[in-house]
């Protein structure tokens, strides 16, 4: 099982770590693993529920107790397994958009035959 750091979450989320910190206090179900440091370290379904904690606060302009209202509807009706999916595979893409960004910024690049794929990044960071 793949663990991510406070550091590694946040950039993922595009949150500061504070944040994260403050969810956890406010909704029960995260709660992160500690190394034997104290350092927090998330699990996908960790990372699973703050990307939908992120979504419902940021987009859908929920309070917490909203949120947390929520999660518990969508636990009890089953919901949570599709959506959690979805947020699951949008992390890992934005994790590879990420690595993809920080290899093109250290002047790599990308082996692909697929010269689109560097034009779309070129442009983004134009």
């Amino acid at each position: 099982m793949d663990f991510y750091s406070i550091g590694d979450a946040c950039k993922l989320l595009g949150v500061k770590a504070h944040v994260l910190r403050y969810w956890e206090q406010e909704i029960p179900l995260l709660s992160p693993r500690k190394d034997p440091f104290g350092k927090r370290l998330y699990s996908r379904n960790d990372l699973n529920i703050l990307f939908r904690i992120r979504y419902l606060t940021y987009e859908e302009r929920y309070t917490l107790e909203g949120v947390k209202k929520r999660l518990w509807k969508e636990m009890d009706d089953g919901d949570l397994d599709w959506k959690s999916r979805i947020h699951e595979v949008r992390g890992e893409t934005l994790k590879l958009y990420s690595l993809i960004r920080e290899q093109k910024k250290e002047g790599h690049s990308l082996r692909t035959d697929d010269k689109d794929v560097d034009n779309q990044i070129d442009a983004e960071n134009t």
